[in-house]
């Protein structure tokens, strides 16, 4: 029989204190915006296991290159972590890291730790002497609150105002009536009907930004819903849309709620379009979806949060539905046409996932995406490009000839970026394309244009997440101590009848 080594994992789900910031929408050092947390609570192995560690981007606007990191304390206790990076996330977007953890058998039995830490490019994310953190505190959130960025202050007081702490409502209440926008949709965010009454005085604002923003916070209140629908119809588009979209958020949408929102997705005004977009993505758009994706990538650091937190509302919204939690009714969606599906079909069945690392797109490198075919039929020369300014092709494409339903293939292309200029990361839209798809699917990721834009953190560069217990049970010792024990009682036994031969 072979001897078992069995190590005993013991992981705690923790939230991540972000120390510093360079974002162009300057979030800095707010607890609770990105959470870590395993998929299960204990691992039991012989030769390794393998588990998964999800984190979720709770930031209304876009992480990218992100990357855990996992250390043991002792020697031979060894990590594995894949992908190493996640390229980007978008706000209420969840992936999931695979760690492999073994135990060598030079390891000595008992307890050691395993440590945790994350890291993000457009995030500085440093250790700086931090301790591990646990759960957020309200002393945590009090403590960012009072940090001299107010995009940090708005976070922090969104939180505080969740968990029903009077400091955050107080706070909230204090910018929205000093004119910072972004505290009207935070109010909303918050959960919280004590900023209610003040959303209503704001419905009487001569700021059309203000009236439009306070009857989406007042819809995802549920609360003060008829002065909301008396602005539904309004002259001004933003507040139209708004008004609409805040009845939608309120479950109290009907059949016609969704084509007359999406009249509003047509617009040139980027904020019209973000507020029809919020309701029709509500109503399961999928082209809504799209838009708002596009938005939180826009250059107007307002307008970025703005759609992210609408982005962060669905996913909220879908992680409820996914554990069973009741929802409000929404207005039906329009049934797909009839017909062929891959008569000329548009890419919204098609996903396409950046692989990484990534080269150095300066000197030329392959690109490559994984796509998984989600139609129920095959998709013909399936093939990658990129799209815009500052990008060359170099060689031959790799292509995928046939991809048959439900199944994922690799596509690339060898690009150089011709205009890197000075930054590390420059975003770059590539769009993928079947002999099938009318309309490409359009991917945007960060392509590094110098070294330093492809190296891993270090634990010391990352922020620390938590510690993980790692016990291990050598139980192969205790085996051999129970197999020597009958050869010891034979042992014994011959020594006692040989004593009593020898001395009759």
């Amino acid at each position: 029989m072979r001897v078992r080594a069995t190590a005993l994992v013991v992981v705690c789900g923790l939230a991540l204190t972000a120390a510093q910031a360079h974002l162009c929408n300057n979030i800095y050092r707010t607890p609770d915006r990105v959470i870590v947390k395993p998929e299960k609570d204990a691992a039991v192995f012989e030769n390794g296991d393998q588990f998964r560690v999800f984190v979720l981007n709770n930031y209304p606007t876009m992480l990218r290159n992100v990357r855990l990191l996992g250390q043991a304390s002792v020697a031979g206790v060894n990590v594995g972590i894949e992908p190493q990076a996640i390229p980007e996330m978008k706000p209420g977007q969840k992936e999931a890291f695979t760690v492999n953890v073994s135990a060598g058998q030079g390891v000595a039995q008992g307890k050691h730790s395993l440590k945790f830490a994350i890291a993000a490019d457009n995030i500085g994310w440093g250790n700086s002497g931090q301790q591990p953190v646990g759960e957020v505190s309200d002393r945590d959130l009090l403590r960012a609150m009072g940090d001299d960025n107010t995009s940090c202050v708005v976070l922090a007081a969104e939180s505080l105002a969740r968990r029903k702490n009077q400091a955050g409502v107080d706070k909230l209440t204090e910018l929205i009536n000093n004119g910072y926008n972004r505290a009207i949709h935070a109010a909303g965010r918050s959960g919280n009907p004590a900023l209610a009454p003040l959303l209503l005085s704001k419905l009487q604002d001569r700021n059309g930004m203000v009236v439009g923003m306070s009857c989406i916070s007042l819809g995802l209140l549920k609360e003060n819903l008829d002065a909301v629908r008396a602005l539904a119809g309004h002259r001004d588009p933003f507040i139209d849309a708004c008004a609409n979209t805040a009845l939608v958020l309120a479950g109290q949408g009907d059949e016609g709620s969704l084509d007359y929102l999406r009249q509003g997705l047509s617009f040139d005004d980027q904020w019209v379009r973000c507020a029809a977009a919020w309701g029709c993505a509500w109503l399961n758009d999928t082209e809504a979806l799209k838009v708002l994706d596009q938005l939180v990538s826009s250059g107007d650091a307002d307008l970025v949060v703005f759609a992210g937190d609408a982005l962060l509302s669905l996913a909220e919204r879908q992680e409820k539905q996914d554990a069973g939690e009741a929802t409000e009714a929404v207005a039906p969606t329009a049934k797909p046409a009839a017909g062929p599906v891959l008569a000329a079909a548009t890419a919204d069945r098609l996903v396409a996932k950046p692989k990484v690392p990534m080269p150095n797109c300066a000197q030329g490198g392959l690109v490559e995406f994984e796509v998984y075919n989600g139609y129920p039929g095959p998709l013909h020369n399936v093939r990658v490009r990129p799209v815009g300014p500052g990008t060359t092709v170099e060689g031959d494409p790799v292509v995928l000839a046939d991809l048959k339903p439900a199944q994922s293939g690799t596509v690339g292309v060898r690009v150089r970026l011709t205009t890197p200029g000075t930054a590390d990361l420059v975003p770059t839209s590539f769009e993928v394309t079947a002999d099938e798809i009318e309309q490409p699917l359009t991917v945007m990721v960060s392509l590094p244009c110098t070294d330093k834009g492809i190296q891993l953190a270090s634990m010391e560069q990352a922020a620390p997440v938590g510690e993980m217990g790692v016990r291990v049970l050598r139980f192969g010792d205790y085996y051999l101590l129970l197999s020597a024990l009958p050869l010891a009682a034979v042992l014994g036994a011959l020594a006692c009848r040989w004593r009593r031969q020898s001395h009759p």
